[in-house]
C-alpha cells in the first residue's frame, strides 16, 4: 500500500456485463416490448386550384414523394409548391400519435429531433430496465445501455451491494455496504467519480480499519483501528488512532515488531506534543515530543536511571537531572547526556560535589565529605572527570581543602595534585604525648621552607626540609628553653642555648653550641 486506503484491484471490480448466466431470464428490451407508434397515412398533396375539375386533360395532381424510415425513425416529405419547387418536411418535428412511449415500468425519453442532416440512423439510444444474473453468482437490477450497467441501479456481488449511478458499466456514485474493495480489504460508505469520496470505513481481513471521511479513496480524516498495512509502518507495525490527510494525525497509538509502544499525539506520523514510548526492554520516554523526538521529558532505563530535563538526540541536552538506582544525583547543565556547565552531584551518604564542568569534566568546584578510596574523607575544591564507578573516584583535590586520613591525620589548607601544598597537618596523638600540629609549605607531605610546628612539649620554627629544621630556626620547649641557630636535620648545629635542659642529665644549660656540643665545661643550675 502507499498509506492509503488500498486502491480497488482489477480482480475486485463488479463483474462485467458480459458475464450473463445463461439460464438467467433474458433482459426487458424496449425495442421487443414497445407499442409501435402507428404509422402515419400518406398527407394529401394540395395545390392552388384544390376543389375544381380535375379531368384527364389537365395535368395530374403531382404526389408528393416520400421517404420513411420506420417507427420512430426520421422520415422527409417532398411536397409540391405553387411555384412548381420542393419543400423539405422533417416529420421528426411533427408530433407523434401519443407524446413518448412506455414499456413496462420504463420510461423512454421522448422520440426527439435530429438536426437536418444527421446521419445516425435508427431511434435515439434508450436505457432499459434490467434484471441480470452472472456466472459467479453476482446480479444486478436496474437500467442499462448499450449492453452495460448504465443508469440507477443495484449491484449485489463478493457479498456486497453496489448501490447508485452506474456509467458504462462501472460504478460511479452511490452506496457501497460491505464491498470487496481489494483482496484484503471490504469498504462500506460513499462514492464519488468511482472513488471512495465521503464518509465511510474500511475493514482489513486482519482486523484493521480506516474510518472518516475519504477523499478520492484517500482518509482525509477520521480514526484507524489496528492497522498494518500502510507504507508509513514498517512491517510488524499496528496502528490504533486519528487519521488526517492519509497519515497518522490525532492521537493513537502504534506497536511495532518487537513490542515498543508509541501513543499519543501524531503529526504527519511522528509524535508531537506530550506522548510515551514504552521500549519492549522496559525503558520509558514520556514527555513532550517534537517530529518523534523526546524535547522535554523524562525516561526511566531499565536499569533505574532517571533523567529529567531537555533532550536532544535521546539525551540530556540543557537543564536537566539524572538519578541512579544507588541514589546518586546529579542535576545541573548537560550536553550530549554529560555535565557542561554548573552542576551539582549528590552521593550516597551524603557527598556532594558542585562546579563548573566541562564536557562532563569538573573545571573547578568543591567536593564535601567525600570518602576516599583509601579510607577517610575530604571536603574542598577538586577538579577533575567524576568515576563512573562510584562518583567519588576520578577528582583530583586541588585548592582549598580538609583532609581527613584514615588514621587520624588531618590535612588543611591548599592542596595540589590531592597533596597538601601550603597549610596544616594535624598529627594525632597516639602516645599521649598530645597532638603535633605542622604548619607550612609542605612537599609529598613533609614541611619545606619556612615552618612550624607545634606540640605539646615544644615548638619548632624556621626552615625545614623534609619534615626537618635544616638551616636557620628556633626552638622553644615547654619548660622555658630556647634552642636558637642553625640546625641540621633537626638538630641544632650552630647557635645559643638558653636555659635548656641537657638530654642525658637534669643539667640546664646556657651558651653557645659549635658543632653541636656546647662550647664551655660546665653547665649552669
Amino acid at each position: 500500500m502507499d498509506g492509503h486506503p488500498p486502491q480497488q484491484s482489477s480482480d475486485d471490480t463488479p463483474p462485467p456485463d458480459d458475464r450473463l448466466d445463461e439460464d438467467a431470464p433474458a433482459a426487458t428490451d424496449a425495442s421487443s416490448t414497445a407499442r409501435t407508434a402507428p404509422r402515419r397515412g400518406r398527407r394529401k398533396g394540395w395545390r392552388k386550384d384544390k376543389g375544381k375539375d380535375t379531368s384527364s386533360t389537365r395535368d395530374p395532381p403531382r404526389r408528393s414523394k416520400r421517404m420513411s424510415r420506420g417507427a420512430g425513425g426520421r422520415s422527409a416529405e417532398i411536397t409540391g409548391s405553387s411555384g412548381g419547387g420542393e419543400s423539405i418536411r422533417d416529420s421528426a418535428h411533427d408530433r407523434p400519435r401519443g407524446d413518448e412511449i412506455r414499456t413496462g415500468e420504463s420510461y423512454f425519453q421522448r422520440r426527439g429531433s435530429r438536426a437536418r442532416g444527421d446521419k445516425e440512423e435508427g431511434p435515439p439510444r434508450q436505457r432499459q430496465k434490467v434484471q441480470w444474473s452472472y456466472v459467479d453468482g453476482s446480479t444486478y437490477v436496474g437500467e442499462a445501455l448499450d449492453g452495460k450497467r448504465d443508469g440507477q441501479g443495484t449491484l449485489t456481488c463478493h457479498g456486497g451491494v453496489w448501490d447508485g449511478v452506474f456509467k458504462n458499466g462501472k460504478f460511479d456514485e452511490g452506496t457501497a455496504t460491505n464491498v470487496k474493495w481489494n483482496d484484503d480489504c471490504r469498504y462500506t460508505g460513499l462514492i464519488v467519480g468511482g472513488k471512495l469520496n465521503g464518509t465511510g470505513k474500511i475493514t482489513f481481513a486482519d482486523g484493521g480499519e480506516f474510518e472518516g471521511t475519504f477523499v478520492d479513496t484517500r482518509l482525509d480524516k477520521g480514526m484507524a483501528r489496528n492497522l498494518a498495512k500502510v507504507a508509513f509502518l514498517k512491517d510488524g507495525y499496528n496502528y490504533t488512532g486519528q487519521m488526517a490527510g492519509g497519515d497518522l494525525n490525532g492521537t493513537g497509538m502504534v506497536t511495532n515488531a518487537v513490542g515498543d509502544v508509541y501513543e499519543g499525539v501524531f503529526v504527519d506520523g511522528l509524535l508531537n506534543g506530550r506522548c510515551k514510548i514504552t521500549f519492549a526492554d522496559g525503558e520509558v520516554q514520556e514527555g513532550v515530543f517534537v517530529d518523534g523526538c523526546l524535547r522535554e521529558g523524562k525516561v526511566t532505563s531499565v536499569d533505574g536511571e532517571v533523567r529529567e530535563g531537555v533532550f536532544d538526540n535521546n539525551g540530556l541536552h540543557g537543564p536537566g537531572k539524572k538519578t541512579f538506582d544507588d541514589g546518586e544525583v546529579h542535576e545541573g547543565v548537560f550536553e550530549n547526556n554529560v555535565f557542561h556547565g554548573p552542576g551539582k552531584i549528590t552521593l550516597t551518604g551524603g557527598c556532594e560535589i558542585e562546579g563548573d564542568f566541562a564536557h562532563g569534566k569538573l573545571v573547578h568546584g568543591t567536593i564535601t565529605n567525600t570518602e576516599l578510596v583509601n579510607g577517610g574523607t575530604y571536603t574542598g575544591q577538586v577538579t577533575g572527570n567524576p568515576s563512573e564507578v562510584d562518583g567519588r573516584s576520578g577528582y583530583v583535590q586541588i585548592g582549598t581543602g580538609k583532609k581527613t586520613l584514615a588514621n587520624g591525620i588531618v590535612e588543611e589548607g591548599i592542596f595540589v595534585d590531592d597533596s597538601i601544598h601550603k597549610g596544616k597537618v594535624t598529627f594525632p596523638d597516639p602516645e599521649g604525648l598530645g597532638l603535633e600540629v605542622h604548619e607550612g609549605v609542605f612537599v609529598d607531605g613533609c614541611l619545606n621552607g619556612h615552618g612550624k610546628v607545634t606540640a605539646a612539649t615544644f615548638s619548632e620554627e624556621g626552615n625545614f626540609v623534609g619534615g626537618e629544621l635544616n638551616g636557620p630556626g628556633k626552638v622553644t620547649y615547654a619548660d622555658g628553653g630556647v634552642l636558637k641557630g642553625t640546625f641540621v636535620d633537626g638538630y641544632i648545629h650552630a647557635g645559643t642555648a638558653e636555659n635548656v635542659k641537657c638530654l642525658t642529665s637534669d643539667d640546664i644549660y646556657t651558651g653557645k653550641i659549635v658543632d653541636g656540643q656546647p662550647t664551655v665545661s660546665r653547665t649552669t643550675w
